[in-house]
Formats: C-alpha cells, sequence, structure tokens
C-alpha cells in the first residue's frame, strides 16, 4: 500500500497557514503585513504543490 504523504504535507500546510492567519489578524500593523506575506507564499506554495501532483497524474 503506498503512502500518501502528500496528503499530509498539505494537511500540515494548511494548518501552519490557519495559524499564520490567526497570528496576523491579532498581530501588530507592521507584523501583519509580514505576516500575510507569509501566508499567501505559503497559499501559492499549496497550489503550485497540488498542480504538480494533478498534472503528473493527468500525464499517466
Amino acid at each position: 500500500m503506498q503512502s500518501n504523504t502528500w496528503q499530509y504535507t498539505i494537511a500540515a500546510a494548511l494548518t501552519g497557514t490557519g495559524i499564520g492567519i490567526y497570528k496576523a489578524i491579532n498581530a501588530a500593523p507592521f507584523l501583519q503585513s509580514v505576516l500575510l506575506t507569509a501566508v499567501s507564499s505559503a497559499v501559492s506554495c499549496i497550489v503550485s504543490f497540488c498542480l504538480q501532483r494533478l498534472i503528473k497524474k493527468l500525464k499517466q
């Protein structure tokens, strides 16, 4: 049985993104922009990772 570690990766990334959003909401204005930039990068990485998996699956 193949281990689906990518699912754990996505779950961890989404959890981290959620924590980042929560901290950004409760942070000082300067930190909000820094944290929201980090969250934006995390979301971009998650989308890229999912698209790569989809493309790889479609090529098979």
